[in-house]
């Protein structure tokens, strides 16, 4: 029996699956262990979460920007992943000397996400294959009033960002969005600076600036059946909306069943 496409997709958008392990990498413990303050082209890890230095194993790459080719950077003494411009000597730069002064950023003020010479900064991490974004933690513990409660940072897909309010931490504390976002392969998750007007300190958009602290994903399994030839039917585009906003529900609800199980 030839099984209507859309009904394949549908069976398909069932089948989706995040069951694998979930993986937390923790910029602070990198950054105040075995990195090291450091400043990297391209910092990347391989789908277990471990640092690589090779592309051939690589799974996830964390680039950053601010208007120009800039650093990921590694920031030390609590604080995590940011944005760095420039080093104290540009030619230690990339997947070498770390933990060493000339692999610093210079000045040293700049070693988060924030505004730079005008332009917002951002992190873009980017997946080998199908991932689910299942969780990221920020926070402000070197600057400002060391808080980020209520405070504006850009999240998005492909450079494709808004704002998004932050509604928990506190000082010295981390605010944790849970995203559940699936990206595809070549697809890029950014976390950026907001420069808009609730983050203007008189003039010093010091108020918004951070660090990640963690981030969580899970590995996907898209079904096959899930590739469309030329446009879809209208139909079809409803069962994909259907299926992952399911499939994002299930995860709502295994989340809550782990917290209660947590607090029991």
């Amino acid at each position: 029996m030839n099984m209507p496409k859309y009904l394949l997709i549908a069976a398909g958008l069932l089948a989706i699956s995040s069951s694998a392990q979930a993986v937390l990498i923790n910029f602070q413990a990198l950054a105040d262990g075995s990195l090291g303050e450091s400043a990297w082209n391209s910092l990347m890890f391989r789908v277990n979460g471990t640092h690589t230095t090779s592309t051939s194993d690589a799974f996830l790459e964390i680039t950053g920007t601010n208007g120009s080719n800039s650093y990921a950077y590694l920031d030390s003494n609590n604080a995590g992943l940011g944005v760095c411009g420039a080093l104290h000597d540009a030619s230690n730069s990339g997947q070498a000397f770390t933990n060493s002064r000339a692999n610093h950023c210079n000045p040293s003020s700049d070693d988060n996400v924030t505004y730079h010479n005008g332009t917002p900064e951002t992190l873009h991490f980017i997946f080998d294959a199908a991932v689910l974004i299942e969780g990221i933690w920020l926070n402000n513990n070197h600057d400002g009033d060391r808080s980020l409660l209520n405070d504006f940072v850009s999240i998005g897909v492909n450079g494709i960002t808004s704002p998004t309010q932050l509604t928990d931490g506190g000082y010295m504390a981390d605010s944790v969005l849970d995203p559940d976002l699936v990206l595809g392969a070549g697809d890029s998750f950014d976390v950026g600076f907001y420069p808009g007007s609730l983050c203007n300190n008189n003039g010093s958009y010091n108020d918004c600036e951070f660090y990640v602290s963690k981030i969580e994903f899970s590995a996907v399994r898209v079904p096959t059946t899930l590739v469309f030839n030329a446009v879809p039917e209208p139909e079809i585009l409803v069962l994909l909306s259907l299926g992952l906003v399911g499939m994002v529900t299930v995860r709502h609800s295994q989340k809550r069943q782990g917290k209660s199980i947590a607090a029991s």
